[in-house]
């Protein structure tokens, strides 16, 4: 199990605003809180991303959830490869989705990786775990997207021209303000990348941190996805 998608306010399923009666018969709810599934999912698998059906039509819910989804599911398949390797490589092809999630959090999860003290390698999956869902818990902030689209900018700083230099920065400018989505600055990274070959970037998953055909029509405009 990678997530879970419930029903919301389900007396069975649903994680937040599910009526509690106080007993039997026509009487109103005395509060609201878990259902009985719902409950037993949030114990039973806390790093797992949760999230209710009707909540998922929010694009920016959604998105968060299937980057947790599919992070999540990727870090499955290093666990049951069990190397120091396999998460190396996991690690360095998250590392700008880990800096626009939480950057403390990502330089904590580098420290682990280099296992300094040399602790076996079930103990680090397990420490590493417990950070990689801290670190997914929140959706990034509309302004951290800009930090890691500076640092894919350094790859080509030497290849560009001034006016193209301008052009990017105008459109990150452009997205701080709240006038052109995420995507825009981030084609012209994909069209860079593209353009001179950069294979650490084309790796990253920030560019793509879930599958195509899982962006909606009604998302034009909104998302990450490059390819």
């Amino acid at each position: 199990v990678d997530g879970f998608i419930l029903k919301g306010r389900s007396p069975s399923c649903g994680i937040k605003d599910v009526k509690l009666y106080p007993g039997p018969g026509k009487v109103p709810p005395a509060k609201k809180g878990v259902g009985f599934f719902g409950k037993a999912v949030l114990e039973h698998y806390p790093t797992l991303p949760v999230e209710e059906e009707g909540r998922l039509k929010n694009y920016t819910i959604r998105e968060h959830f299937l980057t947790q989804l599919f992070t999540m599911s990727d870090f499955r398949s290093v666990k049951e490869e069990h190397s120091m390797g396999a998460l190396v490589r996991f690690q360095s092809d998250n590392k700008l989705l880990f800096m626009a999630y939480n950057q403390s959090r990502m330089r904590m999860m580098g420290r682990i990786v280099a296992n300094p003290d040399k602790k076996p390698v079930g103990e680090i999956l397990r420490e590493y775990e417990h950070h990689l869902a801290a670190a997914l818990s929140r959706p990034p902030s509309h302004t951290s997207g800009i930090n890691v689209l500076m640092h894919a900018l350094g790859y080509f700083s030497a290849e560009l021209s001034v006016e193209e230099k301008g052009f990017f920065l105008d459109s990150l400018q452009r997205y701080r303000n709240h006038k052109v989505p995420l995507s825009v600055p981030v084609n012209i990274i994909g069209a860079w990348i593209a353009r001179f070959g950069q294979p650490y970037l084309e790796r990253q998953t920030f560019f793509a941190p879930y599958p195509e055909e899982l962006i909606s029509v009604s998302d034009s405009g909104k998302g990450r996805t490059i390819k």
